[in-house]
């Protein structure tokens, strides 16, 4: 089947491409917004089954998408992808220029196109393609093992075994708007009576009605908001195709949310994920949260201990440093750990560990507090507050009391933390509440971009997102000249749709100065030694060396002194 790929502009091109490299290479590709991109539009490090079973690639794959807007015919359209082509591969092997001296050179590369090229033995466009690229490696003595081309073609027959194409309404097939419009008609036919609970009939024709190219471009949105599998992101908008990502279903569920976000120990130290979560499972009535976990035995379990010491409530005597006051840990399962807060039927999950390896933390957890002189209070046989909680909550009852009110915005966001991964390039995610704001700080190196725009889209998307709005926008990072030295902000303030509801939310995109160069050698290494994906950490530390001597000691000294708490 042929497709129209004219009919789509240079950034929708490359956006189909990175779609389709998702579904080829593997959901742990990497995606590259517009603007200077090192010369990759999405890479991906580590195994892949790509080209096919028997001899996969392995190591870092870099994709380059070329479109070409007016195509001719066949000579002059070869011709000008070859020059592309070896515009790109020269550039490659100029040492002098960024992508090199900074980035990583590809051990693959794939060049894909919307040039038809001629599979004509010797003359035709497919082998002037890998002549000209094997020329250049030998001549440069460039480290490319393998190289293929995605052209008209072949990017025809991966859409048509693709979903990919029902996300493109610029060149789908008549067939494929019927099918589209059949699909939305079902669901438009369903009469009132059957519109019922989530869990009655509605749900249950929504299910039947829906297309399923339709639940895979949902849950391949989901995933960028969750983290969670392709395959689980799936499942979640099948059993629920009304809500995408659905909110939490009462005011306790939004404040045990809020509060568990708030005192992971993420909130104040670099993780290989936003605030130490790797990925949420979110649905109205529980959430579950998986904590990263470190590659080596000995520091494996280090944030979910380090998470049970910011989060569990212990009597010391005084109404101070409570953690969570009522929180209470119900059950541990194959899940992970369930937590609750007294009185009532919040849960949030903890995930993770073993079922062992929770009841082990929680006994050396609980073995410590006696030591200390503490009285531990997270037993989930005790329902009710104990007199020392509950101290603390009447001694500071205005602050909770506009906590409580804005904890929509902590549940929320927790419910997306993962587009503090995938849509925005923070090395560093700060937050804190001040009553009823929040404030998160995303701190940027120098030559990675700010893209706000990108992701306040993403967080109020009507959908998937939170209904927000932006009260304020103080914004440097387009028209600002500089010292590099220096640090820059932009800084957003958005509220809840409905005014009724307090809270704002504040976002500073920090893009920090070159005298902070030294430490981020620290934090690289820092990064890289917990198990952050490589190729993630050349997005948002370009050009840094790890350098373990500047590593763990000095980044939580240094972190120490800038933390900020109001």
């Amino acid at each position: 089947m042929d497709f129209d790929l004219t009919r789509l502009d240079t950034g929708q091109f490359e956006s189909l491409v990175q779609a389709l490299a998702h579904e080829v290479l593997g959901a742990d590709l990497e995606v590259y917004g517009p603007g200077p991109d090192g010369g990759r539009d999405a890479t991906i490090n580590g195994s892949s089954i790509y080209p096919g079973l028997d001899a996969p690639w392995t190591g870092y794959i870099v994709v380059q998408a070329k479109f070409l807007q007016r195509p001719r015919n066949v000579e002059h359209d070869t011709a000008w992808f070859l020059g592309q082509v070896r515009s790109e591969m020269e550039r490659w092997a100029d040492s002098n220029i960024q992508r090199v001296r900074r980035g990583r050179f590809p051990d693959h590369l794939i060049f894909a196109t919307n040039v038809a090229l001629s599979a004509v033995s010797g003359s035709g466009g497919i082998d002037r393609f890998n002549k000209q690229v094997a020329k250049i490696v030998r001549e440069k003595a460039l480290p490319l093992q393998n190289w293929r081309v995605w052209h008209y073609k072949k990017i025809c027959s991966l859409l048509e075994l693709s979903d990919v194409r029902f996300a493109y309404s610029a060149f789908i097939t008549p067939s494929d708007v019927l099918a589209e419009v059949i699909g939305h008609r079902k669901i438009q036919a369903l009469s009132p009576e059957e519109l019922g609970d989530a869990q009655g009939p509605r749900s249950a024709r929504l299910r039947s009605a829906l297309p399923l190219d339709f639940v895979a471009r949902l849950g391949r949105e989901r995933v960028a908001y969750t983290g969670e599998s392709f395959a689980d992101a799936r499942r979640a908008i099948t059993s629920n195709p009304e809500s995408p990502i659905p909110a939490a279903a009462s005011g306790n569920q939004e404040i045990l949310e809020s509060q568990i976000l708030l005192h992971l120990p993420g909130r104040h130290d670099y993780y290989t994920h936003p605030a130490g979560i790797s990925q949420i499972q979110p649905s109205a009535n529980r959430i579950i949260v998986n904590l990263d976990q470190l590659p080596l035995a000995e520091r494996k379990l280090e944030l979910a201990a380090y998470t049970l010491d910011c989060i569990l409530p212990v009597d010391r005597g005084s109404c101070h440093e409570m953690a969570i006051p009522g929180l209470r840990v119900i059950d541990i399962s194959e899940e992970g750990a369930h937590f609750t807060l007294a009185g009532t039927s919040a849960e949030v999950i903890l995930a993770g560990p073993t079922p062992d390896e929770w009841r082990a933390l929680l006994e050396a957890h609980k073995a410590a507090c006696l030591d200390s002189g503490g009285r531990p209070l997270w037993n989930g046989s005790q329902v009710e507050l104990a007199a020392i909680e509950a101290d603390q909550l009447d001694h500071h009852a205005g602050r909770v009391t506009s906590s409580h009110d804005a904890a929509w915005i902590g549940s929320g966001l927790l419910r997306r933390v993962a587009l503090f991964h995938t849509t925005a390039s923070p090395y560093s995610i700060r937050y804190w509440d001040n009553s009823n704001e929040w404030a998160f700080e995303l701190d940027h190196h120098l030559d990675s971009p700010m893209d706000h725009d990108s992701f306040i889209k993403k967080l109020t998307d009507s959908s998937f997102g939170i209904p927000l709005k932006i009260i304020l926008i103080e914004c440097s990072c387009r028209s600002c000249h500089c010292d590099d030295h220096y640090d820059r902000q932009c800084r957003l303030i958005l509220e809840h749709q409905d005014k009724a509801r307090p809270g704002t939310l504040q976002l500073r995109f920090r893009s920090i100065g070159n005298h902070s160069f030294k430490l981020l050698e620290g934090i690289r290494h820092d990064l890289l030694d917990m198990g952050a994906d490589h190729t993630w950490v050349d997005r948002v530390l370009p050009g840094i060396v790890a350098d373990p001597a500047k590593g763990r000691s000095q980044r939580r000294t240094a972190m120490k002194h800038s933390h900020h708490v109001s």
